[in-house]
């Protein structure tokens, strides 16, 4: 996956671990698409494998009954929050702005909302939580295409502070972990059900191919385990 340079110059420190990772939040890492700000630490950060987020995107709207046209992504989330280094100098909210912009211009990545200035569009709070009350101020919105593979990002600095928050969400589909038993639920609904069970010519081996089938039939008992069940073949 290519990374994005955010910053002019890429400082190498020349020792185990660089000065600002000690300082930066417990368990908290910066996202493998982006590299920081200059000076900057991470102050907080929570990640979920699979979440909705909403992304901004096309014109400013300043209307708190309709907020701007919001893109609905579904996949694995982070959301990181920074703020610069004790005893450093602030950037302003334009600047590191403008530097996500022109590294996600250089990486390939489109432009889909853009909000250079304070408090220039409102946005839904409740699929973009974490990122304020409500108001875009230096904003972006950020979407990346290699392949199958899509990603996109919503930044949004601090006027003054130097501070941002960063979140990302990898377009994936849902892990489907809960199943329901189709026989169980056959069963209770229609009161039967014919399932095909193979035998080898002449013997009473069953098939390889008849394997799951039974043991659906197995699990469909236990879940239905009330049901009084007669079992029948020709």
């Amino acid at each position: 996956m290519n990374r994005i340079l955010v910053g002019a110059i890429v400082v190498c420190v020349l020792s185990a671990v660089p000065a600002w990772a000690r300082q930066d939040a417990d368990g908290c890492k910066d996202h493998p698409v982006f590299t920081r700000f200059p000076n900057m630490r991470i102050a907080d950060c929570h990640s979920s494998q699979f979440d909705m987020r909403g992304f901004p995107v096309g014109p400013s709207v300043l209307d708190q009954e309709k907020p701007t046209k919001t893109i609905e992504v579904e996949g694995a989330v982070q959301w990181i929050s920074y703020e610069p280094n004790e005893g450093s100098t602030p950037a302003s909210g334009l600047q590191i702005m403008r530097n996500f912009e022109n590294a996600a211009k250089k990486a390939g990545g489109t432009i889909e909302g853009q909000w250079p200035g304070w408090c220039k569009a409102n946005y839904d709070p409740e699929r973009m939580p974490n990122m304020g009350n409500g108001c875009m101020s230096y904003a972006l919105t950020m979407k990346f295409v290699k392949g199958a593979n899509e990603t996109w990002a919503f930044f949004m600095a601090s006027q003054d502070e130097g501070s941002y928050v960063l979140t990302v969400t990898q377009r994936e589909a849902m892990k489907q972990d809960v199943s329901v038993n189709e026989i169980a639920d056959q069963l209770t609904k229609d009161g039967f059900i014919t399932l095909s069970v193979n035998f080898d010519t002449g013997k009473s081996t069953i098939t390889p191919d008849s394997a799951k089938t039974l043991d659906d039939a197995a699990g469909a008992l236990k879940v239905a385990a009330s049901l009084n069940v007669e079992v029948g073949g020709h």
